[in-house]
């Protein structure tokens, strides 16, 4: 019964898109696959691009106007080859009845061509090979691909991959190909990305960061940075891996081909034993894993039967230098013999490299190595100063502020120690061994009147920090009735990070919680190995800020609206006459509206933002009108959305009403504009119209601050220019990240800086591209600022590395 419905779950599945169809990649214009941009040509020495050119034969059994041209240069590894780019050709999964793939050569020399299919997580269905046995004419090469259908890897097949000429060569050779062709189950279509997998690259161009560690903390197996041990490298062990010696940047790397594992033989073993990591920096385009094995001769100095072996396997990014500094108790974690004052051997190996891996910057070391190559595991910079008024604050510890009097780490048990420092002329804490630290006011701190409490804090390792606030319930003394709440917050590393906790979030927890007799803080992390440093803690009456990082109102106003008045009817603007409308009617809403003037302008301001409507003295009718468009501010949101109400032509409100609501990322810390064109809310509702309009209704995602509004109307056309809309509808992604951030636009991007949360420049790229990829991988953990410029027009966005 089980197996009748688990096919009949796959039957049902199938249906919702898969499909019998014959796949065709023909290089004439406007096929899947014909843009020459989605292939990637890896292995060949320079890596010239694919070319889509004239038949150099039409007249013979190929009669297409265009084919694919590969130069596979002398220079080059002989399994040189291309790959159209992940889902550019959609996806698919090979079934009994697909048996075969067919692909025409034209060729100058006799050698293989090899094909094969690889799925969107890099794993390969088939690879096959054929040589042909024509050369200055078209020839049909079909292989068969039956017993693929069995593969583990067969599932979401989006990529085909071509060795045009797998051979060692003496001269460049051209090959042209066309007319693949193969039968296969779609399941999804075509035009993807191509941002995934294998083709995003298969060689570094820059070199990874030098190591910082001192030489006298440090064992270097390689490294231009330290004198390294003797050693054989990759010893006959009857390994497929090939291992050249390369300069890349200026800088000497180990390239693994064909990299299955590889030794690293010491002349004399090596004596670890005071060392706590092994570390090394890796550059992959496809490979999963990497593992690190050792073998330890356990004493007596000879590989024997005695050697105890321990080996650990690490995920890792790819297609841009990263890091590994595995710590010594991961190995004995795993076997728990191993020593490290007798190691014979190293060993590595990769999962899922189809190209080469490239390796730099192997050694022990005393200390984790972070990302960036250093073991850097105190802060060199001080946090911004705070800025909130000083009536509005009451200090525990800044700089900024007079604080009170307060116990600081007292004898409750803990194994923390407390030390003041001095940083970039700021005096912070420092707590080493941080398990938990209390801080005890002389008296009792009456923190009623304030909204937030806030510190900064500096770690290198830490992944939570843990606040605690102990309410002694009004008789001002420790006791059985103290009421206790704690919040537990996520923290990034690198750099000064700020935490904003309302007082609310420890109600959330202890309800019963009160903030006028608080006799104890106390302070705690987890996964602190290293120091954690803090600094400006104080209750605040702001519910962000005062950290001088994120402003809650703006200070300017909003670029005023240039729409000729005949093209407008306007909500809310100084530019035109405005409509007569109820505002923040009594539906329920916790919105506090007021009409504050900023600038000179008046601008809307909704504070504890949920919803809010509008409602004009008529109905409006906007059915000549296209847009809608608003100009808003905030600093914590994270959409904005828009509902209009169609009173269905009777102008009064009923249950015939029309709605539709449209919702808008936003960006924070700026003014922006929204201009929704009409067609997003027909989109979402089809039968709603324009020309009885009785009800806005504007509401907010994540705003916990206040969220300023200003010119709301609907005019024919969009308010956006060129240069303006590609801002609006730029696209930043993935943030957080790791690795790399894409910034997508629909008009060239012709600049992006990036700025750390001090101001400093860290980046700068100048390009004239749609897309821009930025790397990231050896940026400290913490917040970062993106400028880019659009047509004359600057945007900004921020972006979390971790």
């Amino acid at each position: 019964m089980k197996k009748i419905t688990l096919l009949l779950i796959l039957m049902i599945t199938s249906l919702g898109f898969s499909q019998q169809e014959t796949f065709e990649i023909t290089f004439e214009t406007g096929t899947a696959g014909s843009d020459a941009t989605k292939w990637n040509v890896f292995e060949n020495d320079s890596n010239p691009g694919l070319e889509v050119v004239p038949n150099p034969d039409a007249s013979g059994v190929n009669t297409s106007a265009t084919v694919a041209q590969f130069i596979a240069l002398s220079t080059g590894q002989q399994w040189a080859g291309t790959e159209v780019q992940h889902a550019v050709l959609g996806e698919w999964v090979l079934e009994a009845s697909n048996t075969s793939i067919s692909v025409s050569v034209y060729k100058t020399v006799i050698s293989d061509v090899t094909v094969k299919f690889v799925n969107s997580t890099s794993g390969t269905i088939f690879q096959l090979v054929k040589p042909n046995t024509k050369i200055n004419e078209w020839e049909t090469l079909t292989y068969d691909i039956s017993s693929a259908v069995s593969s583990g890897e067969n599932h979401n097949i989006d990529q085909f991959v071509i060795f045009p000429e797998w051979s060692a060569r003496t001269d460049d050779t051209i090959t042209y190909f066309d007319n693949v062709t193969w039968t296969a189950n779609r399941t999804a279509a075509a035009g993807g990305s191509g941002s995934g997998g294998s083709g995003s690259g298969s060689a570094p161009t820059d070199a990874p960061t030098a190591p910082t560690a001192a030489a006298a903390d440090v064992i270097s197996v390689f490294s231009d940075a330290y004198t390294d041990v003797d050693a054989t490298w990759n010893p006959g062990w009857g390994q497929s891996t090939v291992l050249s010696d390369e300069t890349i940047a200026g800088n000497a790397v180990k390239k693994y081909e064909s990299f299955t594992f590889s030794g690293i033989e010491p002349s004399s073993p090596i004596n670890a034993s005071s060392m706590a990591y092994i570390n090394l920096n890796y550059w992959t385009s496809d490979a999963t894993e990497i593992k690190v094995k050792f073998v330890d001769y356990n004493g007596d100095g000879t590989w024997g039967s005695d050697n105890t072996e321990a080996e650990v396997v690490k995920s890792v990014s790819t297609d841009s230098w990263g890091t590994l500094s595995i710590p010594f108790t991961d190995f004995t974690a795993i076997t728990a013999g191993i020593k490290f004052n007798d190691l014979g051997q190293l060993v590595l190996s990769a999962t899922g490299a189809t190209n080469a891996v490239y390796i730099d910057n192997i050694y022990f070391s005393k200390e984790e190595v972070t990302s960036g190559g250093s073991n850097v595991i105190a802060p060199t910079d001080a946090p911004a100063t705070p800025t909130a008024v000083t009536s509005d604050v009451i200090s525990i510890f800044s700089d900024a502020y007079t604080d009170i009097e307060a116990t600081w780490n007292p004898g409750w048990g803990q194994s923390t120690v407390l030390s003041d420092e001095t940083i970039a002329a700021n005096a912070v804490k420092k707590y080493e061994s941080f398990t938990f630290s209390g801080i005890e006011p002389s008296s009792p701190i009456d923190a009623s009147s304030m909204v937030s409490i806030k510190l900064d804090y500096w770690t290198s390792d830490a992944t939570e920090l843990k606040v605690k606030l102990v309410d002694y319930n009004g008789d001002g003394t420790w006791g059985n009735d103290n009421t206790e709440a704690e919040v537990v917050k996520t923290v990034t590393t690198g750099s000064w990070g700020t935490l904003t906790i309302p007082l609310t979030d420890f109600t959330a927890i202890t309800a019963g919680i009160k903030f006028n007799d608080l006799g104890q803080l106390v302070l705690s992390a987890t996964g602190a190995t290293n120091p954690v440093y803090i600094d400006n803690i104080y209750f605040t009456k702001e519910a962000s800020n005062g950290g001088g990082n994120t402003a809650t109102a703006p200070t300017d106003a909003p670029t005023a609206p240039t729409k000729a008045a005949s093209d407008v009817i306007s909500i809310f603007s100084d530019t035109y006459t405005d409509l007569t409308s109820t505002w923040n009617p009594g539906w329920g809403q916790s919105t506090v509206l007021e009409d504050e003037t900023i600038a000179s302008n008046p601008v809307k301001k909704y504070s504890s933002f949920t919803f809010t409507g509008i409602e004009p003295s008529a109905p409006i009718d906007a059915s000549s009108m296209t847009h809608i468009n608003l100009n808003y501010w905030t600093s914590d949101a994270t959409e904005l959305k828009v509902k209009l109400v169609d009173y269905n032509g009777d102008g009064t409100w009923g249950n015939d009403n029309t709605e539709a609501e449209v919702v808008k990322t936003v960006t924070t810390g700026s003014w922006g504009t929204l201009s929704i064109p009409f067609t997003d809310f027909t989109a979402i509702t089809a039968g709603i119209n324009f020309n009885d309009i009785g009800q806005l209704v504007l509401s907010a995602t994540g705003a916990t601050n206040p969220v300023y509004i200003d010119n709301i109307y609907f005019s024919n056309g969009s308010v956006l220019s060129t240069s303006t809309f590609a801002l609006a509808s730029i696209k930043i992604y993935p943030n957080p990240t790791t690795n790399f951030i894409n910034i997508n636009s629909q008009s060239n991007i012709q600049k992006v800086e990036v700025y750390n949360v001090l101001g400093a420049k860290v980046k700068t790229l100048n390009t004239d591209d749609k897309n821009v990829l930025i790397d990231v991988s050896l940026f400290k953990k913490g917040i970062y600022l993106l400028r880019y410029e659009i047509d004359n027009a600057i945007g900004t966005s921020r972006f979390i590395k971790r």
